[in-house]
């Protein structure tokens, strides 16, 4: 291999100089260690641990008027209607960002009536659509941005509502759970906008 003129590697040089200067004292972007940690998701929808990068907001992109406080109720209240079921399939709500629908769990008949069973749960239990009416969450949107930043689902819990209650909807959900839902569907229909 025949070394490069000297005007050439200057010219690198000066390149590579030029670069670390324009990075001003960031981290470079670097290729994660095999054995690395992987960065893991929390409650606030962002990535945590060794991998993550600083001032990471991929996750923070949520709806200004949905405070985090609502947020993370929001997500204890759908998780306590998961854990009130006896399905075999995880659909617990992890990160704001990733709602646990049921194409990602699977795509089963049975994820999607597991999932229909969680939805009417988490509808009827305590005060839950009084506080999805008081905070006008039946048309959040309820997105699954995947780890690449790239955007998958996005549905509301009003669409959810009427599909799932839907004759010719998905996974074969029962009929007293489909008739649930439209009573729901209808009532959020005729809640407060």
């Amino acid at each position: 291999m025949r070394p490069l003129p000297f005007p050439t590697v200057a010219v690198m040089l000066l390149a590579a100089i030029a670069g670390l200067l324009a990075c001003d004292g960031q981290t470079a972007i670097t290729e994660p260690d095999p054995g690395a940690e992987e960065p893991t998701q929390t409650t606030d929808g962002l990535p945590h641990g060794p991998l993550a990068a600083p001032n990471d907001t991929a996750g923070a992109e949520l709806p200004s008027d949905v405070e985090i406080e609502v947020r993370q109720d929001l997500m204890d209240r759908w998780n306590a209607a998961v854990t009130a079921g006896d399905s075999a399939i995880d659909l617990h709500w992890a990160a704001f960002d990733q709602f646990p629908h049921p194409t990602y769990k699977g795509g089963s008949a049975e994820a999607y009536r597991a999932f229909a069973a969680v939805l009417l749960v988490f509808f009827q239990a305590g005060d839950n659509f009084d506080f999805l009416t008081r905070n006008r969450l039946f048309t959040l949107h309820l997105t699954y941005v995947f780890p690449s930043g790239a955007s998958g689902l996005d549905t509301t819990f009003q669409a959810l509502a009427t599909n799932f209650a839907a004759p010719d909807g998905f996974g074969d959900i029962p009929l007293d759970v489909r008739n649930a839902l439209q009573g729901i569907a209808e009532q959020i229909q005729s809640a407060p906008r």
